[in-house]
């Protein structure tokens, strides 16, 4: 068993999802940093009491290119802290460049065994004969499919793996990790020293507690995983448990809010759809296709900027239209004009609120690349995740540890219809009901 002082770092591929695991590590004695933008990955001076976590941005670089940036990081680790706990965290929905980024893990670190366990049943993600399902759908049967950057076209775990690895896959069934501990440790006893992938079944908590118990401290695996896992872990390799009602983990009200939703998730808009017909909003629409032209933009954006000030609402939510994205270059730009207008709004919002306190303002965002623009856009490298609102979406202190303002994040295709006004009555610390209604 490792001592209680042992470092912890957590290597995530974007933003939202490196808040929504990281969340889970914060408790009464331990803080959690979450840095990106940045060439330094981990600050090897802060205590073993800050839990670092690193967004290396590479959901959207290619194969070769996430491979480098992982072992890059991950190599530091290796030569600072060959004894740490080191989570990698994957996407629930196995986007990115699953299999080079393990690999590369693997390699930095030196370990052998890398332990893939991409459910999160909280969220509606589970795994069964090593197939994803959201929601009880096979994952390439979903929204998921049709992903600009990473099209799902499989449910198969190990498939969706290989497209960027070499490495032998072994399958651990749901059958064995419900037979207990015992014939847990026999099954990873069968893989021998050989660098392995493990793609592990789990349809439900119990499941993942159960591997958990069984892979948390042996030094030769490198836990993988979407916040599922990672919320089992974290009970495991900290000695208190999350922080709860002790006024930590929930924001402070915030007066004024802003909702940035660059997902192109159809789940997003089900769920602004039901925050306009039940909250009183300001909603301000930008044209994509105006936004991507180079002689449109700049009027596209000081009309939004304009309706955004002058309203000043006490929730204001920003959308792109549904015009279909075909280069990477315009998505960027969308998405940098969200962060712009989220800036401005930031400027009026601290006028109105008439507070020194920041706290009092709130951003949510929905998509790692949108709460990654607003936080750069707001001249901001970290922030300090401190609890979790509903399932999946974390919210955190941007910039400082006690905080600049209040960054709820999510990614486009957790929660149901109504997480929007749940969050927004978490906010605004009342029940929806008392919520302004329209």
């Amino acid at each position: 068993m490792k001592e209680r002082g042992t470092p912890m770092f957590i290597l995530s591929d974007d933003l939202t999802g490196a808040a929504d695991a990281a969340n889970y590590f914060r408790t009464s004695d331990r803080r959690v940093r979450i840095s990106f933008a940045t060439p330094k990955p981990w600050d090897f001076s802060l205590l073993h009491e800050t839990v670092q976590v690193f967004d290396a941005e590479t959901r959207h670089l290619s194969a070769e290119d996430s491979y480098s940036r992982v072992l890059n990081a991950c190599s530091q680790i290796g030569r600072n802290h060959a004894e740490a706990r080191v989570y990698k965290k994957v996407d629930s929905t196995l986007r990115g460049n699953l299999g080079a980024e393990i690999e590369a893990a693997l390699c930095g670190l030196s370990r052998t065994i890398a332990v893939l366990a991409p459910a999160f049943p909280g969220g509606g993600r589970t795994v069964r004969d090593g197939k994803l399902y959201v929601n009880g759908v096979p994952v390439n049967q979903t929204d998921f499919r049709n992903d600009p950057h990473h099209p799902i076209k499989s449910a198969d775990v190990a498939e969706q793996v290989r497209a960027s690895c070499d490495l032998p896959i072994e399958h651990l069934g749901i059958q064995v990790i419900r037979s207990g501990l015992e014939a847990i440790e026999r099954w990873f006893a069968t893989i021998g020293h050989r660098p392995t992938v493990v793609v592990c079944d789990a349809e439900c908590d119990e499941d993942l507690m159960a591997l958990t118990r069984v892979i948390a401290d042996r030094s030769d695996c490198l836990p993988c995983g979407s916040a599922g896992l990672a919320k089992s872990l974290a009970t495991v390799w900290t000695t208190s448990g999350p922080v709860q009602d002790d006024g930590v983990r929930y924001p402070p009200r915030a007066f004024r809010q802003l909702y940035v939703i660059g997902s192109a998730n159809r789940l997003a808009r089900e769920q602004l759809a039901e925050l306009q017909q039940y909250v009183d909003v300001h909603h301000v629409e930008l044209s994509s296709s105006r936004i991507v032209d180079d002689s449109t933009v700049v009027d596209e954006v000081a009309d939004a900027i304009r309706s955004v000030i002058e309203r000043d609402a006490e929730r204001t939510v920003l959308t792109l239209s549904e015009e279909r994205v075909v280069t990477d270059a315009d998505r960027t730009r969308l998405v940098d004009s969200l962060a712009g207008i989220a800036k401005a709004w930031v400027d009026c919002a601290k006028r109105s609120v008439n507070q020194a306190n920041d706290k009092d303002i709130a951003i949510f965002a929905t998509g790692g690349d949108t709460a990654l623009a607003c936080c750069e856009a707001l001249g901001q490298t970290q922030i300090w995740t401190e609890g979790e609102l509903l399932p999946g979406v974390p919210w955190s202190y941007v910039g400082q540890p006690d905080g600049n303002l209040t960054l709820v994040s999510k990614a486009g295709g957790f929660g149901n219809s109504h997480t929007l006004c749940r969050v927004a009555s978490l906010l605004s610390q009342t029940s929806t009901r008392n919520l302004e209604m329209k």
